[in-house]
């Protein structure tokens, strides 16, 4: 299955999966510019802040899988569940 397909079976038509991409693109160019810049500031303390930042952030997956997990069979159509993924991908994209 692609990404597109799996959305799909949960009930989501092709433009909000096309929105929901948009959304990850535009969140993802946010994040990366404030985060980094905040590591680059923490950094005159020594190299901790960014191995801090890599090691302590969960990966994406596990925010998926959690969600998934407690969202469970009630995820078709959740915009809940639908924020919870978007956010995941924004986080691997920092990681």
């Amino acid at each position: 299955q692609t990404y597109t397909d799996w959305w799909g079976l949960n009930g989501w038509s092709t433009a909000d999966v096309i929105t929901f991409s948009w959304a990850t693109i535009i969140l993802s160019s946010i994040m990366v510019p404030f985060v980094f810049g905040l590591l680059v500031k923490m950094s005159v303390w020594g190299p901790w802040a960014m191995r801090d930042f890599t090691c302590m952030l969960p990966p994406g997956s596990l925010l998926r899988a959690l969600a998934l997990w407690d969202i469970g069979y009630l995820h078709h159509r959740s915009m809940l569940f639908a924020s919870a993924v978007i956010f995941s991908y924004v986080i691997d994209v920092l990681r």
